[in-house]
């Protein structure tokens, strides 16, 4: 009961930070949504063990959404550009924020799909849910490949840290708090975490 509602009290007031991190604009409404649908996400998870396709699929839809009005409309700062047929071709940054996303969307959770299965395989039990790997689709859309890579390592250590203080070890645990955890941290902070990690290698 502590953990449930000590969790929404905390993060009820953390998308406002979003709004303070990016200012106003497309940037921080996308972040807000994707937080604040992760939140509800964990909530759900936390009370019911089981996470519905409704949270990842509107946060899909969302960022198409926003990704179409950011990208074609003029007051997204980007337009399509006329073929000289009538028509319209896509600009190459465009291209490349397709690319970018669709990398982020598939690559990193397949990726960790495999791991999960190879894992299941030798430990003989279920490690990671087919629901977190679609909620990681999700977020891979909005962070992109390389974020979302970062956003694995601190969902695990966020995994880890709460099976250690609600001594669940054996127990089913709820992975998408420590998803909008790790999530809210490269979303507020992902940035320079990833550039301090480059500097010193």
């Amino acid at each position: 009961m502590f953990s449930k509602y000590g969790f929404i009290a905390v993060c009820a007031l953390l998308p406002g930070t979003v709004l303070f991190r990016y200012g106003m604009g497309i940037d921080a409404l996308k972040y807000m949504v994707l937080i604040l649908l992760l939140l509800v996400a964990s909530v759900y998870d936390i009370s019911t063990m089981e996470v519905p396709d409704r949270f990842w699929i509107c946060g899909t839809f969302v960022w198409a959404v926003l990704f179409v009005f950011s990208e074609c409309h003029p007051r997204g700062g980007k337009r399509l550009l006329p073929d000289g047929t009538g028509g319209y071709m896509i600009r190459e940054n465009i291209r490349h924020d397709l690319i970018m996303a669709a990398s982020g969307a598939f690559a990193v959770p397949l990726f960790l799909l495999l791991i999960s299965l190879i894992l299941e395989m030798i430990l003989k039990r279920e490690t990671i849910g087919f629901a977190d790997i679609k909620i990681l689709f999700m977020t891979g859309l909005y962070l992109g490949p390389i974020r979302n890579i970062l956003n694995i390592f601190l969902m695990a250590a966020a995994g880890l840290a709460g099976c250690v203080l609600l001594l669940r070890k054996d127990e089913e645990f709820p992975l998408v708090p420590s998803i909008a955890i790790s999530t809210l941290t490269v979303v507020l902070a992902g940035d320079e975490m990833i550039s301090w990690y480059v500097s010193v290698l």
